[in-house]
């Protein structure tokens, strides 16, 4: 499935595992960040993965704000400085407890940066951040970023395949208006097609893509006997443009979402 907030969708799927070990060791060892002294300067977005979070307290150039993470949609920009290690604490915290908190390490060398927000238990949250400036890949193109556990096999505009590692970016060129993306795990040692999305793509706009995998009723089919079924074994997620300047935090958006089927040749890589 593919969900793009201005254009086609694509169908979705899951397993049951738990949600943050989905995300993979490049959503994990963020959780437990090694500290550092560095500080950035940056702008970022909060994304809620299978769920909105609580109202988080956050220090940024000496004042302290609020914010939280809209269901698969981004919240309101933050203009950022401190230090690298940006520590969350959940805002709601009882007072007669040990205030809740869960920290990111935010890359270096970036001016945007997205923040990813996965509950992984009563009250704890762990966070992912990745890169998301606009300069680090052409207009035109789509960015895809596996965060499974396992590498995968892209292959992209039906002609060319390519790994893509966990916790990697593979750039990929629109072709008539549109990116083609499918991915194959290996199960047993053979290539297994998990999942396949159509991304619309118009000259000039560029686009950010999640592979990953999710037990959000976003990725299920509700049939007409009331049976729920998941129909892809990955997630193909499209990230929501980044907000404008000023744009307040946004509703979930995973209520208004659309599917297209997709009738393309199966990806058997080599």
């Amino acid at each position: 499935m593919i969900f793009n907030m201005t254009s086609r969708i694509r169908r979705c799927y899951r397993l049951p595992l738990l949600v943050w070990c989905c995300l993979s060791q490049y959503l994990i060892a963020p959780l437990c960040p090694a500290q550092t002294h560095e500080t950035r300067s940056l702008e970022f977005t909060l994304l809620g993965w299978e769920g909105a979070t609580p109202e988080f307290t956050f220090k940024t150039g000496g004042s302290t704000e609020k914010i939280r993470a809209p269901e698969f949609a981004r919240s309101r920009v933050v203009k950022y400085t401190g230090p690298a290690d940006l520590v969350f604490t959940l805002d709601k915290t009882p007072p007669t407890k040990d205030p809740v908190t869960t920290s990111v390490t935010l890359p270096a060398n970036s001016k945007r940066v997205t923040i990813i927000t996965v509950k992984t238990a009563a009250n704890k949250y762990g966070m992912m951040a990745f890169p998301d400036d606009a300069s680090d890949y052409p207009a035109g193109h789509a960015r895809v970023q596996n965060l499974t556990a396992e590498t995968l096999a892209i292959n992209y505009n039906l002609h060319t395949t390519a790994p893509l590692e966990p916790g990697k970016a593979l750039i990929i060129p629109a072709e008539k208006e549109r990116v083609i993306i499918k991915a194959a795990r290996r199960v047993d040692g053979e290539w297994k097609l998990a999942s396949e999305a159509v991304l619309g793509l118009k000259p000039g706009q560029r686009q950010g893509v999640i592979l990953a995998r999710s037990n959000a009723s976003l990725f299920k089919v509700t049939y007409y006997d009331g049976t729920t079924k998941a129909l892809d074994d990955i997630q193909v997620f499209a990230i929501p443009p980044w907000p404008a300047e000023g744009a307040p935090d946004p509703q979930d958006v995973s209520k208004d979402l659309k599917f297209t089927p997709v009738d393309d040749p199966v990806l058997k890589p080599e």
